[in-house]
């Protein structure tokens, strides 16, 4: 691949992508478990194996995407989980404990990136009870490997 990139270019499934350039990466919105979400499709050449074409990216893009949005129950039954073992008293404080399903309302799908191995990270903005969210400010991030299977769910930030 070459340092240039088309600065717009369109997917018959993902749509109108742009190039962000400082991030590395084409972007585009999408609807991804009831939320209108950010795509990255990062560009990194110098951690392919293999040669890639951004056309082929783009397809193993869409072909998670479907896969994600397949399997959203999965991610948000993950979410739940580790929601219940993290929001434990040193996060919630003084505020009343709340069940899993309540917690999970709070997060809102922000970004999901798509590398070039086919692994991804789903990034939950932690939009919270009040001003300092469940996890004041932190996000919660899935991580998921070229099949789709989550391979961790964290916080970060």
């Amino acid at each position: 691949m070459t340092n240039e990139r088309t600065p717009d270019v369109h997917h018959a499934e993902l749509g109108a992508l742009r190039w962000n350039e400082s991030e590395l990466a084409y972007t585009v919105h999408a609807g991804i478990g009831g939320t209108d979400a950010r795509i990255e499709v990062i560009i990194d050449p110098d951690a392919w194996s293999e040669p890639l074409t951004e056309t082929l990216l783009l397809d193993q893009a869409a072909s998670t995407l479907q896969r994600i949005r397949a399997q959203w129950p999965v991610i948000e039954a993950a979410l739940r989980s580790f929601l219940v073992e993290a929001y434990t008293d040193e996060w919630r404080g003084d505020r009343p404990a709340q069940p899993p399903e309540e917690l999970t309302r709070h997060l809102a799908l922000e970004v999901w990136s798509v590398y070039h191995d086919g692994a991804s990270e789903l990034l939950f903005n932690d939009q919270g009870v009040d001003d300092e969210g469940l996890f004041h400010g932190h996000y919660v991030t899935v991580s998921l490997d070229a099949d789709g299977t989550i391979s961790g769910v964290d916080l970060a930030g």
